[in-house]
């Protein structure tokens, strides 16, 4: 998929993110260096939104030490993405996302906004969606955070969204093929109301195209424009899904047909086929690639949101806003925090 800037909102950012959180007498702000790879470190089976921390220093022991400058040490987890500064001189530590959220009473949801640095919102063009990703469930979660040090502090490199995985949902289908192989599954619903509603969604959002059910002469010579596989047979049929669907649709939909049918990716590419329906027309996912980088100064830690270095489908998406260390210094559970 291509990845494109989205240039005139990347430079306001660039202008606009400046924070005010402290380190002792520290601040925050912007500041840019050069790379270098950080070693990888052995993949964690930390279960976080669960693992108790009674102290900074117990959570400081799970993350790796990236980088030290006289009474400062630079702390992050390549998993998570949080990042800790320890004042060597103080013992006070500022983390980037509660530690002991594992003794709240929020909710998972709760916690998995608590445990990202990034919030992300979009709009999807071709409908007005509006969406909200966070780094922990859509990065995090997905395996799609990565480390790196470089010159004075380190970079932590964000993947938002989930990245080319293809719904195993057919977009048209022959009619008899749809009936059999998806409508038939759906045919006793009773006791069950997910399935009574999934069959609900899906009689909604597929239509059936044919020349018995066009209301007219020119509605069915512009079916047989759209769908080619209907062109010159009057005796052929197709299920469309209706072009309307959003993300969410699609993603209700793939988990139904795995919940209840034996429905294929080798089923849909053969329906694909078949019906004429071109993959090359589908949008590509909601991705959103973006950086936070850490800078270890004299008088404490400065970020920097790099602008320029902004990824996204700007043909497909729109990005409305980015919100950066939204819970730097928080308490979660407890009320001893060091910062």
């Amino acid at each position: 998929m291509q990845m494109k800037k989205h240039r005139i909102l990347a430079c306001l950012l660039a202008v606009c993110m400046v924070f005010g959180l402290l380190v002792s007498s520290s601040a925050l702000s912007v500041f840019a260096a050069d790379e270098k790879e950080a070693e990888e470190d052995e993949v964690k089976t930390i279960q976080y939104t669960v693992q108790k921390f009674n102290t900074a220093e117990e959570k400081l022991a799970t993350m790796t030490l990236f980088y030290e400058k006289e009474n400062y040490q630079l702390y992050a987890d390549h998993v998570s993405g949080e990042v800790a500064m320890k004042d060597k001189a103080t013992g006070n530590v500022l983390f980037t996302n509660p530690y002991d959220i594992a003794f709240s009473t929020a909710t998972a949801s709760q916690k998995e906004e608590l445990l990202s640095q990034l919030r992300v919102s979009y709009t999807k063009i071709t409908t007005a969606e509006q969406v909200t990703m966070n780094s922990y469930a859509s990065a995090a979660l997905l395996g799609q955070i990565s480390v790196k040090a470089i010159r004075g502090g380190i970079r932590v490199e964000y993947t938002i969204g989930q990245t080319a995985k293809r719904k195993i949902l057919p977009r048209w289908i022959e009619a008899s093929r749809f009936e059999e192989l998806i409508l038939s599954k759906f045919e006793d619903v009773s006791g069950d109301r997910m399935k009574k509603n999934a069959k609900s969604k899906i009689e909604h959002f597929y239509s059936k195209c044919s020349y018995k059910t066009a209301t007219s002469a020119v509605e069915w010579a512009g079916w047989q424009q759209d769908f080619p596989f209907l062109t010159g047979n009057t005796e052929a049929a197709i299920y469309i899904l209706a072009g309307d669907a959003v993300d969410y649709d699609m993603s209700q939909f793939e988990k139904y047909l795995q919940m209840y049918t034996d429905y294929t990716l080798d089923d849909m590419l053969f329906d694909h086929e078949q019906t004429m329906y071109d993959d090359s027309v589908d949008e590509s996912p909601p991705v959103f690639k973006i950086s936070l980088e850490y800078y270890v100064e004299e008088d404490g830690l400065r970020v920097r949101l790099p602008a320029n270095a902004i990824r996204y489908d700007s043909e497909n998406y729109f990005l409305d806003s980015i919100t950066v260390l939204p819970f730097m210094g928080c308490g979660g559970g407890k009320s001893e925090y060091e910062s």
